[in-house]
């Protein structure tokens, strides 16, 4: 473990950007090295005080216990603006079998997202159909792609499949290929890709999964090196697509346009957002962009969604808010929440006499009701 103590002699402390914040007089950060159980039942037991839940599985069947029920520790899912990010199969344009449009809509109507959400992640989740998910920015008008194995398996005769070998396997009637292809990714994320792998399998498509770490993983994706990848990236507040879909960046390594994308339209349109000031033109620019790029559908989307699942010993107060409008993750509780010292008390008589505390709403939404009521 490692400690973070508060200078006493900050320049700034009392500086309009600062005042109010950091309020912690010292930070204990302990490392629990590939063990998220151990981390876990550490912070049940009260030997940390914070913990984020990342998987939906433990948030729906393992955080009813004696300290949540007794209102001691609370849980919240904390909504915000924060830029969704992307995630899903980001696949090489550059290489068979995903240079073929037809190919690229075929996996995404085969990619049961809704499954996924409903039997892995217990519809915690909606549906990342833009790069800019749940923003001002997306393109309404864009393709949902909801799963439809009977367009999938059309398109796929568009494309030049379709018979199988002996095997089950479709094979292009022209080349001869088998379609089958490498997905390289860690071992962490096995159980996110074989369900996508037995998908595809049952309608005659070889995805073979190969493990590798992760630094292996990205140096291939940056020497495109690679036929398809499972991949994230963060969001940007206000987005910039220069770095991922400028046509010059398409057949350079080491850049964001993973896929090899190329469009005259989005160019233009990328000249014109480097200098345009007004707010409205600029959303009409990037909603235009992601049409294109939904069209051309570079990457199968995943899901999405914009909170965080976080839980606490009861002994913090905070702003209203309780997380910052844009980050909106764990990290601000470092920068804006505080010790209570009354919470303490009374949370320390509640635990020693069994009493009961304050049990708070699921949900808190204080910045999709800032922005509802401020339009």
């Amino acid at each position: 473990s490692y400690t973070f103590v508060r200078r006493d002699d900050y320049w700034a402390a009392q500086s309009p950007f600062s005042k109010y914040m950091y309020n912690f007089d010292k930070i204990k950060v302990s490392v629990v090295k590939d063990n998220d159980a151990l981390q876990y039942e550490k912070f049940k037991k009260g030997e940390q005080d914070i913990f984020t839940v990342s998987r939906a599985r433990r948030w729906v069947e393992e955080t009813d216990f004696e300290s949540t029920q007794k209102g001691w520790v609370k849980k919240q899912r904390v909504f915000s603006e924060r830029p969704a990010g992307t995630s899903g199969y980001f696949f090489n344009m550059r290489k068979w079998p995903f240079d073929d449009k037809w190919v690229r809509y075929a996996f995404c109507y085969l990619y049961n997202r809704e499954k996924m959400n409903k039997e892995m992640y217990y519809n915690e989740y909606g549906y990342m159909n833009s790069m800019y998910a749940g923003s001002m920015y997306e393109n309404p008008d864009n393709n949902k792609f909801p799963f439809n194995p009977d367009k999938a398996v059309e398109l796929l005769k568009e494309a030049g499949y379709t018979s199988r070998n002996d095997d089950g396997w479709l094979v292009h009637d022209e080349s001869g290929r088998i379609f089958a292809f490498e997905l390289d990714l860690p071992k962490t994320y096995e159980y996110m890709a074989t369900p996508v792998q037995q998908m595809l399998k049952d309608y005659g498509i070889d995805m073979q999964i190969k493990f590798v770490d992760y630094n292996t993983m990205i140096k291939n994706v940056n020497e495109r090196n690679f036929t398809i990848g499972m991949l994230a990236y963060s969001g940007l507040v206000y987005p910039n697509p220069e770095t991922s879909y400028r046509s010059i960046l398409a057949d350079q390594n080491d850049n964001n346009n993973v896929w090899g994308f190329k469009s005259d339209r989005v160019d233009v349109l990328l000249d014109e957002y480097d200098t345009c000031f007004d707010q409205d033109r600029r959303i009409e620019i990037i909603r235009e962009i992601d049409g294109i790029v939904a069209d051309v559908h570079p990457t199968a989307w995943s899901t999405v969604r914009n909170y965080i699942r976080t839980m606490w010993w009861d002994k913090f107060d905070y702003p209203d808010w309780m997380l910052s409008r844009y980050v909106g993750e764990h990290w601000d509780i470092f920068y804006y929440w505080w010790i209570d010292d009354d919470k303490v008390s009374r949370l320390d008589n509640a635990m020693a006499n069994g009493d009961q505390l304050e049990i708070l709403p699921l949900d808190t939404e204080y910045w999709p009701e800032y922005l509802k009521n401020n339009q």
